[in-house]
């Protein structure tokens, strides 16, 4: 699998788990985070996220995406 493929893959599966907003989901978006620290395009992420959470009213989703993502970043 190409690097750029695995980014995308990561990429999406961090962003449909941080939606469902479960404790376990943040546990896999934090090992994402951490396996992927450096290669991920936190642009792409956020440009795809942040517009779903407006959509659920929940902006303690995109919240807790930050406080992670500044932690790994």
């Amino acid at each position: 699998m190409a690097a750029a493929e695995f980014e995308l893959g990561a990429i999406t599966r961090s962003m449909r788990e941080a939606f469902a907003a479960r404790a376990i989901d943040w546990r896999d978006v934090e090992g994402v985070l951490i396996r992927q620290q450096g290669r991920l395009d936190f642009a792409q992420i956020e440009a795809n996220l942040r517009p779903l959470c407006d959509l659920k009213e929940d902006p303690e989703i995109y919240a807790h995406y930050e406080a992670l993502r500044d932690r790994y970043r």
